[in-house]
């Protein structure tokens, strides 16, 4: 993978994954106040660097999906279980690593729960500072009891390496 190619899913591939294994539900019916835990819950372990977490957040199907910046172009899909293992291998060449999120906005929408932020991370890498945001839709379904991540979309909002807009 290119310097270029790391830098890009490292910003916008650290998506905010939700959970599972801190919210058992009882009942058949999603509710605002599971998915804003399950998603505040994720957060907290983005920001701390803690990808293995965040991937136990997410169901067995989990898809993610990466779009192109200002909505051009084919979205990049990959399985959850395989962005986890690429945030993991990013972790390794990036330092000074700060991630940021907005309070996330929390819908129900046929059965399933959706949760929409924006994020902000900044890092170095091989000499470079990196700066980029994007708008994440995640959607949180009930399985087996649990609520669960079962698919990220993010979108590219910009990206700046060392000042100079590269999306």
């Amino acid at each position: 993978m290119t310097t270029r190619a790391r830098q890009i899913t490292r910003l916008f591939g650290i998506a905010l994954v939700a959970c599972a294994s801190g919210v058992v539900h009882a009942g058949n019916t999603l509710t605002t106040a599971e998915a804003l835990a399950v998603v505040n819950a994720s957060e907290a372990a983005a920001k701390q660097h803690d990808h293995a977490k965040v991937g136990t957040f997410m169901s067995g199907d989990c898809i993610v999906s990466m779009g192109a910046a200002g909505g051009s172009g084919a979205a990049k899909q990959k399985p959850g279980k395989q962005y986890v293992q690429d945030e993991l291998d990013a972790e390794t060449h990036a330092t000074d690593h700060v991630y940021q999120s907005t309070a996330p906005q929390i819908s129900l929408e046929n059965g399933k729960a959706i949760a929409r932020l924006r994020v902000t991370e900044t890092f170095t890498e091989q000499g470079h500072h990196v700066e980029g945001v994007a708008d994440e839709v995640e959607t949180l379904e009930l399985r087996d009891g649990h609520v669960l991540i079962t698919r990220i979309d993010v979108t590219p909002v910009s990206m700046t390496i060392d000042g100079t807009r590269a999306l």
